[in-house]
């Protein structure tokens, strides 16, 4: 009996890479797959369902993973997910930027805006993958990416915690640079977690739970530490511990754990192939980074009350052009979470004073240490 399945734009390409007639708003064929196809699917899944349970048998759980990927990507993973997104991004710079700017007295609403252009990078990874695979660099389109932003955010790191960086502006600069070496790290990381996992599908649940779990780990040991070191030596001590794990990416990233090939002479300069082949999604790439950019800029060069109805209109423009350019199987899930974002109301800056401000600046309030704000409510 034949499985009918839905393919990818890939599954449209022709032989010589070109997609003729289809583009981004073609509908999805349902080609059908044979015995030998269903049979194949059937053994996978009963490969993931006999797999070995991680609270019951961790040892042989550990020992079944090493043995389905390399002990390179296994470090490479460990040192992105685990120590770089988990302890450092999510455990110690995250709330360590709420007591940084509650330094300057900003107001609660500022502080949110504040917060919001410091992580704007994890919203420019599509433009971070849309460069990696347009301009390799030395025939490389993973590791230089991975090595520059690593040198910006190991200096950045080091900036703010010798208090070499003072200025507001250059503070949001600074956390800015940080995120993005996460955030781009985290992108070709799990890249290349996908590729693995294609050739080994049989171990991807675990390679995955691996991987999550490590960062859930991570980010509590991040944040059970971080409250002594802002109550005893101040926010921004934890940069200088942040600082060396920081660098640590450098060690897997020259190693060239990820395993990623050279490419041939011919093909190491810029490949305008993909703007050819995707013209739609470059340019929805590239329309959602100018967005996100000047909202960036607008945070510091335009008045709060000017700020609003630029967020409306990029509110307007994304889902705008999803649902014109791309099919309602790809525009419908990424508006459901856009809109899904928006209505969620975030009062963050609001209740860090409210919960942190001393018995003269709010009587009435809790006045939570540092300590219990950050390793008692997370």
């Amino acid at each position: 009996m034949a499985i009918k399945t839905r393919s990818t734009l890939a599954d449209l390409e022709r032989p010589d890479g070109s997609l003729g007639h289809y583009d981004e708003r073609t509908p999805l064929s349902t080609p059908l797959i044979g015995q030998d196809g269903a049979a194949k699917l059937g053994k996978a899944a009963r490969n993931s369902q006999e797999g070995l349970s991680l609270t019951k048998e961790p040892l042989q759980w550990m020992r079944q993973l090493s043995a389905c990927f390399s002990w390179r990507l296994i470090v490479m993973v460990i040192c992105s997910n685990h120590v770089l997104k988990g302890f450092v991004s999510e455990g110690l710079v995250t709330r360590t930027m709420e007591f940084i700017f509650g330094e300057f007295r900003v107001s609660a609403a500022r502080l949110q805006m504040l917060k919001a252009a410091a992580i704007s990078p994890w919203a420019l990874k599509p433009v971070v993958a849309l460069m990696a695979d347009i301009m390799p660099i030395s025939g490389f389109k993973k590791m230089p990416y991975i090595v520059l932003t690593t040198l910006a955010s190991f200096v950045a790191a080091l900036g703010l915690g010798l208090r070499q960086v003072n200025s507001l502006e250059g503070i949001v600069l600074c956390l800015f640079l940080i995120f993005l070496q996460v955030s781009t790290i985290n992108l070709l990381v799990d890249a290349t977690l996908c590729e693995e996992v294609k050739e080994n599908a049989s171990c991807g649940p675990q390679l995955f739970t691996f991987s999550w779990l490590g960062i859930q780990a991570g980010q509590v040991v991040g944040l059970m530490i971080l409250g002594p070191l802002i109550y005893h030596l101040g926010p921004r001590f934890s940069f200088l511990i942040a600082a060396p794990l920081i660098a640590l990416m450098l060690w897997p990233a020259l190693a060239n754990f990820l395993g990623e090939k050279p490419l041939p002479e011919e093909e190491r300069a810029p490949n305008t192939r993909v703007l050819r082949r995707h013209p739609v999604l470059c340019a929805l790439t590239l329309l959602v980074g100018v967005l996100v950019l000047a909202l960036l800029m607008g945070t510091f060069f335009l008045p709060e009350g000017m700020l609003v109805p630029l967020a409306i209109f990029i509110c307007i423009a994304v889902p705008t052009s999803l649902w014109f350019f791309l099919r309602p199987e790809i525009s419908g899930p990424i508006t459901f979470y856009f809109i899904f974002g928006i209505l969620t109301l975030n009062t963050d800056g609001a209740l860090f004073y409210f919960y942190t401000d001393s018995a003269d600046a709010f009587p009435s309030g809790p006045h939570f240490t540092a300590y219990f704000y950050t390793a008692g409510l997370g």
